[in-house]
C-alpha cells in the first residue's frame, strides 16, 4: 500500500513538473519570438531596460525597436512576471506596473501630441 501511495505521489509530482515546464516553454517561446522580431540587439536592450538593468537608448547605426516590438516584449515580460515570478532572474515585482504605466503614458501621448497639450 505504501508503495502505491509513493508511486502515486511521484506521478503527481511529475505531472505538476511537466505542466510547469510546458507553461515555462510557452512563456519562453513568446519572449524569444518578441526578442528576435528585429535583427539587431535593440529588442534585447529594450527588454533589459524594462527590468531596470540598462538604458534603452541606441547609438547609430542601430535603431530603436518598433512600437509593435516594444509592446510584444513588454507583454511577454509581464506574462512571465505574472505567471512565473520565481522564474525571473532579477526580482521584478514592479515590472507589471511599470509596463502598464508606460502603456498608459504612450496612449496619453498619442491622444495629446506634444503641440496640443493643455497648459
Amino acid at each position: 500500500m505504501r508503495r502505491r501511495a509513493c508511486a502515486g505521489s511521484c506521478t503527481c509530482n511529475a505531472r505538476k513538473a511537466t505542466q510547469r515546464a510546458r507553461r515555462l516553454e510557452a512563456l519562453h517561446a513568446q519572449l524569444t519570438s518578441a526578442l528576435f522580431r528585429e535583427s539587431n540587439p535593440a529588442p534585447l536592450k529594450y527588454a533589459l531596460s524594462l527590468l531596470g538593468l540598462m538604458s534603452a537608448k541606441m547609438r547609430l547605426p542601430l535603431v530603436e525597436p518598433t512600437e509593435m516590438t516594444r509592446r510584444e516584449i513588454a507583454t511577454a515580460l509581464a506574462n512571465v512576471e505574472d505567471r512565473c515570478p520565481d522564474y525571473m532572474i532579477a526580482s521584478a515585482h514592479w515590472l507589471t506596473e511599470r509596463v502598464r504605466a508606460a502603456a498608459i503614458a504612450k496612449r496619453r501621448n498619442a491622444a495629446n501630441p506634444a503641440g496640443a497639450r493643455a497648459s
